[in-house]
């Protein structure tokens, strides 16, 4: 009886000990439930039990209505619905850990994870555990507001401006304009194609989405066109797949240059004269007339149209190249004639570029004034029975022009008596021509070969060496001597009154 009793006391003891571990709950190990590897699409869910059984897990939306155990189990969401991903997890043994991999979500948003175990005994832990996670960027940055963009461009390079949908990096890469285009990684890595042509590199840390940001590059040709390659990552690592292609030209910073001699002065008149210029390139030329010797004005004074210290300016202009490699003139007048001026020209091409220095010119204004007789002549003198002597004196060198004609012979003009000539081209008894070597020194000529004791009109015209002819001769009137001896007449000398 007594061993009867023993073994009911030990079947008892047993069942009870059974019994208790039996109704005693599973319990998560390690912080667990955990959530790790977290991708773009999922993430692994790692449990550690205290005995063997099985662990649950329901992904729903964030903020979702949280599952009851018995819903977990049953993998479902709240209510039976809205579960956007169910596991479970075999636990062969307690104190280890296992993991399912969860891979059918959506990247960048935020879920609720809810799990629950359950021992070999079927016993249900009474409550959920919740898990937060939120699915990685796998999602490359994207450029907004029609950046990249290149703008502020100089002779020496440019900005390049970005603008992204979240905070990242912009990396760039400037390449010969055609060359081959460089990939993704290339770009990021600052290098052309193959690791090589690069001629500027760079990145633009981008600290906010929507927000412009720029880099501005430097050290690059003038005048040239280069390709620009952009691509851009986020703070995931996320780089773009392509780089972004911005084509750019740097600007011309260099002045245009004058060609074939010019500027140059040409068709040199009594008030002015004409300026021409040609330029390598398309633009404009702009000229000062100032007075021989004045202050040079500068390069700004003189497109200004004035000149040094902003005034002193005689005459302005400008000259419109249109074509580069083609010469263009201005007209200047209203200048003194046979007066020496200083003309300042400079050019600038269309960007606008100005030249440093103008250039100076020196010219005189043509004499277009006739020579001018001085001291009564012309005159006539040493008068002989066949001729007299033509004096001149004029206030410039030139030649002096003589026509002797009948006296009160229509009066030649002064192209006749240049040429030799009486009125109409004829009537001349005597021509000639006087050289004036010097102003303001007397010169003469004789005239023969007419009859003595008659009058005649000698007309006198002069002309300078340029040559400036006088608008009219000058008329002389000129008596030849009388060398015949009285004639008796009358049958004089008689003899009366004896």
């Amino acid at each position: 009886m007594r061993n009867i009793y023993r073994h009911i006391g030990l079947i008892f003891l047993t069942g009870f000990a059974f019994g208790f571990r039996s109704y005693a709950q599973p319990v998560f190990q390690n912080s667990t439930p955990l959530i790790n590897s977290i991708t773009g699409v999922g993430f692994n869910v790692n449990v550690e039990m205290d005995v063997s059984g099985t662990a649950y897990f329901v992904v729903v939306a964030d903020g979702a209505s949280a599952p009851t155990n018995v819903e977990v189990k049953a993998l479902t969401g709240s209510g039976g619905s809205g579960e956007l991903a169910t596991g479970t997890i075999t636990v062969v043994a307690g104190s280890t850990n296992y993991s399912q991999t969860v891979s059918t979500l959506s990247s960048e948003t935020a879920y609720d994870v809810y799990v629950v175990a359950q021992d070999g005994a079927m016993t249900l832990q009474a409550s959920v555990t919740k898990r937060d996670v939120t699915t990685a960027d796998v999602t490359p940055p994207i450029f907004q507001n029609s950046t990249p963009t290149i703008n502020a461009i100089t002779g020496v390079g440019f900005d390049v401006n970005v603008e992204l949908n979240e905070p990242g990096i912009a990396y760039y890469v400037v390449v010969a304009d055609g060359a081959t285009a460089p990939n993704a990684a290339e770009v990021k890595a600052g290098t052309g194609n193959g690791g090589a042509g690069e001629l500027t590199s760079g990145s633009i840390n981008v600290v906010a989405g929507s927000t412009n940001y720029n880099a501005t590059l430097a050290g690059l040709t003038s005048e040239t066109p280069y390709d620009v390659y952009v691509v851009a990552q986020d703070g995931s690592a996320n780089l773009q797949a392509s780089p972004v292609k911005k084509d750019v030209t740097t600007a011309d910073v260099t002045p245009p240059v004058f060609q074939n001699s010019t500027p140059s002065i040409s068709a040199v008149t009594g008030v002015g004269f004409d300026v021409n210029v040609e330029m390598d390139g398309a633009g404009t030329a702009y000229y000062v007339v100032v007075a021989d010797g004045a202050t040079a004005p500068n390069s700004a004074e003189v497109k200004a149209g004035t000149g040094n210290g902003g005034a002193g300016q005689l005459a302005s202009g400008s000259i419109n190249v249109v074509a580069g490699s083609t010469n263009y003139n201005a007209t200047v007048t209203g200048l003194a004639s046979e007066t020496a001026f200083d003309v300042y020209v400079v050019g600038e091409d269309g960007v606008p570029n100005l030249q440093a220095s103008p250039v100076k010119l020196d010219v005189t204004t043509a004499d277009i004034n006739p020579p001018v007789f001085q001291n009564s002549t012309p005159s006539t003198s040493s008068l002989t029975a066949v001729g007299f002597d033509v004096n001149v004196e004029l206030n410039e060198p030139g030649i002096a022009y003589y026509v002797v004609v009948a006296d009160g012979a229509t009066a030649p003009n002064a192209a006749e008596v240049k040429a030799g000539t009486g009125s109409g081209g004829a009537g001349e008894l005597a021509s000639g021509s006087i050289n004036v070597v010097a102003g303001s020194t007397n010169y003469n000529a004789t005239v023969v070969g007419l009859s003595s004791g008659t009058a005649y009109d000698l007309y006198v015209v002069a002309q300078d060496v340029i040559p400036n002819l006088q608008a009219s001769p000058t008329k002389v009137d000129a008596t030849t001597a009388d060398v015949t001896p009285p004639i008796f007449q009358n049958s004089t000398p008689t003899i009366n009154a004896i």
